[in-house]
């Protein structure tokens, strides 16, 4: 739940809260003021988020956007650039035996798949294999789909 249900659910329920603690103790209708005070905030909050705050954020992220040049200021998801940076330094690096095979599988597809270049993609599974050569899940004769159980 969002911080803005959280408040508006708040006031609610002191709304509902207090007209029932009003209807229970009728000699007292500080109960029922009460109880239209949270309705008003309810409402208020309402209006004051759906109608100000929500179109302000999204106004002023579109003012930012344009004076940043148009995108978010890191990207929010690696690219397949990254991605396979990323997989190449942690072969090189080495890591654990089952990481380092599944990296080179993943890095293999990346580049048979991706970037159409046959020759990176038998590269890197030929190091791989130089690597672990003992490793069932390189070896060639091994389909697709049995590799990754």
């Amino acid at each position: 739940m969002s911080p803005t249900g959280i408040v508006r659910s708040v006031f609610a329920a002191g709304t509902a809260l207090f007209a029932a603690l009003g209807l229970v103790l009728r000699d007292d209708p500080r109960w029922f003021a009460a109880s239209g005070l949270c309705g008003l905030l309810w409402g208020g909050w309402g209006f004051l988020t759906d109608y100000i705050l929500h179109p302000l954020t999204h106004w002023s992220g579109h003012v930012l956007m344009r004076i940043t040049g148009g995108g978010p200021a890191f990207p929010l998801r690696p690219t397949v650039d990254d991605t396979i940076r990323s997989l190449e330094s942690r072969l090189d690096t080495g890591a654990s035996r089952e990481s380092d095979i599944r990296a080179a599988l993943v890095l293999e597809e990346l580049y048979r798949t991706v970037r159409k270049d046959p020759v990176n993609a038998a590269r890197v599974l030929a190091a791989a294999r130089a690597r672990y050569p003992d490793a069932p899940e390189l070896q060639p004769d091994v389909g697709r789909h049995a590799r990754w159980e």
